[in-house]
């Protein structure tokens, strides 16, 4: 009895901290440097320029931005417990089959994440008018840049020798 009881305390602190991990990882300043996520105010800022919005634009853009950030939260603590749930199937054996239920979930939710962000930037795109649509498509490959975590850095400076 104080085997299983020795084993249940192990496991659930194991669990716990797992739990904490992930949480810390994806909780994280990660490679996202300006707060929360790819882009924040400093892209809005960057797109707002770069199509030379108007003020009631920039408005617009602002409330799709902070919708945008909404619904990707909501997509986001979606997949919190399930990403908890994969790693936790480490601790089981044969578990091939609920691997495979929890990546269709989290392919489901990284779906609707591009989703979002397409259809964001296409809301965005009707808000525009003829020429800044013009500018649009030059912006597209900084956007994309953001989005995937790769955006232009300036080189580091000279090494003193």
């Amino acid at each position: 009895m104080k085997t299983r009881k020795l084993l249940t305390v192990g496991f659930l602190t194991l669990l716990v901290i797992n739990g904490l991990l992930v949480f810390l990882l994806m909780s994280g300043s990660g490679p996202h440097p300006r707060g929360r996520g790819p882009g924040g105010p400093q892209l809005i800022k960057v797109i707002s320029d770069k199509l030379v919005l108007a003020p009631d634009q920039v408005e617009q853009f602002q409330e799709l931005a902070r919708n945008h950030h909404a619904a990707m939260q909501k997509v986001a603590e979606a997949q919190q417990p399930l990403i908890l749930s994969y790693f936790d199937l480490l601790n089981y054996e044969d578990s091939i089959q609920l691997q495979e239920q929890i990546l269709d979930q989290l392919l489901i939710l990284e779906r609707e994440k591009l989703t979002l962000t397409y259809s964001h930037f296409e809301a965005l795109k009707e808000q525009l008018d003829p020429d800044q649509r013009d500018r649009f498509g030059s912006i597209l490959e900084d956007i994309t840049m953001v989005l995937l975590g790769r955006e232009k850095k300036n080189p580091p400076p000279p090494r003193d020798r």
